[in-house]
């Protein structure tokens, strides 16, 4: 349940707005609470929020303004944490492993097949109910002061402003645990209950363990002051910000609920000025500079600031006389281009690349006492090189208002050059002994259109609008440091987190496993010797695993190219397969309208040209839950239509996509979701009560449909390829709400 309540007033001087709300869900996993348990290991989640706004007029030229939020929420969910991905992944348990419950409702164990579950494991259900929970309580706390002062005494339009925020989260945690969890197998021959020794000791609840207490904080102080001034000269009219930013961010983090002096964190510094010029004649040409000088903590002081200047130009030729007398219907043609510089100070992995670190290592007896000492050794290399990654980002549009301003259209092409990307260079010998550090080399490129159509119109009482959104881009990798092998191998010049896999012939046939065990049974025979080589290798390539008819393919098994040609499936036969896992195509639709006082609104997202694959017990047999494609499976009499390679419980084995990743598993992926949909009716004022301004009764929804070609796995469009799709499942989501107002 969702409940909100604002409040809003004032005077001329004076204007406040005040919001409070509330929040109260459970989560996807049934409740799983059990009385006998004595601890609450339900999900269940509460928010509590308070917002207030303060603008003062304090006089004609100065402006105060105060923003207040505060979030308290408050977290219950199972011991195990990712109770979603325990459903789908729980390895040591396949569905005939044990039963549910036992006849007298206490929990059971697995073990019936050990050869496919995980002897004596307790079942989910009873991990849930009785394993104990994780209780997080959290608290944000956002402030903004402004001031805002008007200098037009000493030249009209020029105002300075200053303004001070702040933004604190807190979150403490705990977790209650029992890590006997009482589990009993039924025999139904004599009526007995026998206790599982492995997770039990014949006791039937244990003490619940209070461990792993946390408590992280952030604290980060941003403060603004920037003068701006806007005037008009006849046809000219000029607009320029002046802007100085610093900012200080520090992170806490304790298994002491109480923070002592030693657990404060190093803060996060930066510091920049920014300037923008603005000059438009005539309201038809435009000209805008931007330029900025930033600093930031994360370089060596030689290294710390970086430049960043762009400009823009733009031509509104719909103000010329002579287009508005051939095209009357156009109010707005607008033609404007963009380049500029921008950079980028977020460091991979450590915070501080510049300074060596060192790490403490394994003790060490020293001396007459033997006391231990721990070791330390040097960690990867420093890089006091290290400076900001940029991009030269280019941008071309265009500016379309028409028919009464029905229509508007704004396209744009863009053209991205990001260069001293940080990156580990992977072509120094190993022989140096230590890790490289990341340097700035890397380049990428990314190019593509965006835009916006929109259309809005009436007929009587009956109105209409519609927007449809749209983005086209590729990139691809212009340069990386890298020593591959061979080409096929090679990430330079292929789109950015391309996929590398194996290119999936079908399945190895009954023939194929015939000439193979006759391999095995005379490897020494010249026949099976490769000409130009002079080394054997067997008459179908098989994996690198593969080395005797014991330890050998199977038919129904998935065959890939050998590439090389060496008769042996491994890394060096892998090559760019199916597409990165971020669509190049994302498209969005809204349409809204109301008619009286009905009013309804719905947005639609898709997105193409992408891949998609689920690894592990995500899709793998006999580890997780079975999958309809599993029906589709390879066996002697479906060879020439099977979907599927045949069942194993060997996930090492080329059928696993998380060992061997192959364009078989690989999905040129696609969706259409019905994101939200709003109806609602506003009631006339005729019908409210004295007490009452306005009254809206709305139905809404998120999530309701998806069209997809996921279905072979199961899986909702946006999880995480290369995952078993465990994450927190997209919830379809159905509201029925009043919005009052007093």
């Amino acid at each position: 349940m969702n409940t909100n309540l604002d409040i809003s007033g004032g005077t001329d001087k004076l204007k406040y707005f005040i919001s409070g709300g509330g929040l109260t869900q459970n989560g996807l996993v049934r409740d799983f609470d059990d009385p006998r348990a004595q601890v609450n290991t339900n999900y269940s989640f509460k928010r509590y929020n308070f917002r207030s706004n303060l603008d003062l007029k304090a006089s004609k030229t100065l402006d105060m303004r105060l923003d207040i939020t505060t979030r308290f929420s408050d977290l219950n969910e199972p011991r195990a944490q990712n109770a979603v991905g325990q459903v789908y992944s729980f390895e040591s348990q396949t569905p005939f492993s044990s039963p549910y419950l036992n006849p007298n409702g206490s929990y059971t164990y697995a073990g019936l097949f050990p050869q496919f579950t995980t002897n004596q494991a307790a079942t989910l259900n009873a991990r849930l109910a009785t394993g104990g929970y994780n209780h997080a309580r959290g608290t944000d706390f956002n402030a903004l002061f402004n001031v805002h002062q008007k200098l037009d005494m000493i030249t009209q339009g020029l105002a300075l402003t200053a303004r001070i925020a702040y933004a604190n989260t807190d979150e403490n945690s705990k977790q209650v645990l029992n890590f006997t969890i009482p589990t009993y197998r039924y025999n139904a021959i004599d009526d007995s209950y026998n206790v599982n020794l492995n997770s039990g000791s014949g006791y039937v609840y244990d003490t619940y363990i209070l461990t792993g207490g946390t408590r992280n904080s952030n604290a980060n102080v941003n403060l603004q002051l920037f003068s701006q001034w806007e005037r008009t000269f006849g046809k000219s009219h000029f607009n320029t910000l002046l802007l100085f930013n610093q900012s200080s961010k520090t992170f806490y983090a304790s298994t002491d609920p109480f923070f002592s002096s030693d657990r404060i964190g190093i803060p996060e510094k930066f510091r920049g000025t920014s300037l923008k010029f603005e000059y438009e004649y005539d309201g038809k040409y435009l000209f805008t500079f931007n330029g900025a000088y930033n600093g930031t903590d994360r370089f060596a002081a030689d290294k710390r600031f970086g430049l960043f200047p762009a400009f823009s130009v733009g031509y509104r030729i719909s103000e010329e006389p002579f287009f508005k007398k051939l095209f009357p219907t156009f109010s707005l043609f607008k033609i404007r281009g963009s380049y500029g510089i921008v950079g980028s100070d977020v460091t991979p992995g450590n915070r501080y690349i510049y300074s060596q670190v060192y790490n403490l290592g394994d003790a060490y007896s020293f001396g007459e006492s033997h006391t231990n000492f721990p070791a330390i050794y040097e960690g990867s290399l420093a890089n006091p090189n290290v400076t900001w990654e940029k991009a030269k980002k280019f941008d071309v549009g265009l500016d379309l208002n028409f028919l009464n301003d029905k229509f508007s259209v704004t396209v744009d092409y863009f053209h991205d050059i990001r260069y001293d990307q940080l990156f580990q260079p992977n072509n120094i010998p190993l022989l140096l002994g230590i890790s490289a550090p990341r340097v700035n080399l890397a380049r990428t490129q990314n190019t593509g259109f965006d835009g916006q159509v929109t259309y809005r119109n009436s007929f009587g009482k009956f109105q209409f609008n519609t927007a449809f959104v749209f983005s086209i881009a590729k990139n691809k990798v212009l340069y990386q440091s890298e020593a591959q092998p061979l080409p096929n191998l090679r990430a330079t010049g292929q789109p950015i987190d391309q996929p590398f896999g194996y290119e999936s012939l079908g399945y190895y046939t009954p023939q194929d496993i015939v000439a193979l065990n006759e391999y095995y049974l005379d490897k020494g025979n010249e026949r099976y010797k490769d000409p130009v080589t002079g080394f054997f290798k067997p008459p179908v390539a098989v994996p690198v695993y593969s080395n005797s008819a014991d330890n050998s393919v199977h038919a129904g098994d998935l065959k890939y190219r050998d590439l090389n040609g060496d008769g042996i499936i491994d890394q060096f036969d892998r090559k760019a397969i199916g597409k990165p896992n971020l669509a190049n195509t994302v498209l969005g639709l809204t349409l809204g309208g109301s008619y009286k006082n009905f009013s309804i609104n719905v947005l639609f997202q898709g997105s193409f040209n992408y891949s998609f694959a689920v690894i592990g017990s995500g899709i793998e047999p006999l580890v997780s839950q079975f999958q309809p494609i599993h029906l589709e499976r390879w066996t002697p009499s479906t060879a020439a239509s099977a979907q599927f390679p045949r069942l194993t419980t060997n996930k090492g084995l080329v059928n696993s996509p998380g060992a061997y990743l192959s364009d078989y598993w690989l999905i040129n992926a696609r969706y259409i979701r019905l994101k939200t949909i709003d109806f609602g009716y506003q009631f006339p004022s005729s019908m409210l009560p004295l007490n009452l301004n306005s009254a809206r009764i709305y139905f809404s929804a998120y999530n309701l449909f998806t069209w997809t070609n996921y279905n072979k796995y199961q899986q909702d469009p946006e999880v995480s390829t290369n995952s078993a799709g465990d994450a927190y499942i997209n919830s379809r989501v159905v509201n029925l709400g009043i919005q009052l107002g007093f």
